[in-house]
């Protein structure tokens, strides 16, 4: 896949992964991992079952996804935005594109 503008793709990643990324890399927390869980059932009590945490736990994390990045990943529209930031993270960490 060829990408002609790849500062549209950072600006993407910029808000939607990269203060999940520095959030838990300043606090050990693991709200990328828990966005990738949640995503892939969309479904909070399948997500907390997979992750082996409660699901007020999953809640108070999805909670803090949405403070961070100002999208709400439990909003079908927000979890769509939040996809696309996490299939770009992955395509551009890929290519060394991130510092």
């Amino acid at each position: 896949m060829e990408i002609k503008n790849l500062e549209t793709l950072k600006e993407i990643y910029d808000e939607t992964i990269d203060p999940l990324l520095d959030y838990d890399h300043h606090s050990k927390g693991a709200l990328l991992k828990t966005l990738k869980v949640y995503l892939g059932h969309f479904n909070i009590k399948k997500a907390a079952e997979e992750m082996f945490v409660h699901r007020h736990t999953m809640r108070y994390r999805l909670r803090q996804i949405e403070k961070l990045t100002g999208h709400d990943p439990v909003i079908p529209s927000n979890a769509i935005q939040l996809n696309l930031g996490l299939h770009i993270y992955y395509y551009l960490n890929r290519l060394n594109l991130l510092n």
